[in-house]
């Protein structure tokens, strides 16, 4: 399995040289390396500038936060697939005054992948948003049978009262905070 659909667990080892290597744990793939860990650096200079990016682009009072989340674990590659697809086939076409989004991909504890979006507008956040997104999110991910998760586990909506809240929101999409 490439890394980028791999979704079993990983264990970190840290080389002589300082560079963190991520190896997988069980299954056939046991013991196999899949590379390099992002530097802390990289990590960190990307994050800030989505970040700038998005405080320039973005009014907090016409932008809200989405959490995308999944039914069982899902790989990297699936996850910002779907997402993108929601983006550009749902939000965009649907939605003249979308103004900008922003996508924050973020593992879950015990690996799989969900996301995050800043979504912005140009005028109001539109009514129908969050139905349009579940809707659409739900068709665009693995299903499970059985799952005990329901719709609010899958999306969940917020918009914002302060600039100083949509500020720590970025602030926690950073991947290099604790």
């Amino acid at each position: 399995v490439p890394d980028y659909e791999y979704i079993g667990e990983y264990d970190l080892q840290y080389a002589e040289d300082g560079k963190v290597y991520k190896i997988r744990v069980g299954g056939e793939d046991e013991g196999l390396v899949d590379g390099v860990c992002k530097g802390y650096e990289s990590a960190r200079a990307s994050w800030h500038a989505k970040k700038m990016e998005c405080l320039k682009s973005c009014d907090y009072r016409k932008s809200c936060e989405i959490v995308l989340g999944t039914y069982v674990k899902q790989s990297f590659a699936s996850i910002k697939k779907a997402v993108s697809r929601l983006i550009k086939r749902t939000l965009s076409a649907k939605y003249p005054n979308l103004k900008a989004t922003f996508k924050f991909a973020e593992p879950y504890e015990k690996n799989g992948w969900h996301a995050h979006l800043i979504i912005s507008f140009y005028d109001e956040i539109p009514a129908d948003l969050y139905d349009t997104i579940l809707s659409s999110w739900k068709k665009r991910i693995v299903p499970s049978t059985g799952s005990l998760k329901t719709d609010k586990h899958l999306v969940v909506m917020r918009t914002f009262s302060s600039f100083d809240e949509f500020v720590k929101v970025l602030d926690y999409l950073n991947p290099t905070s604790k």
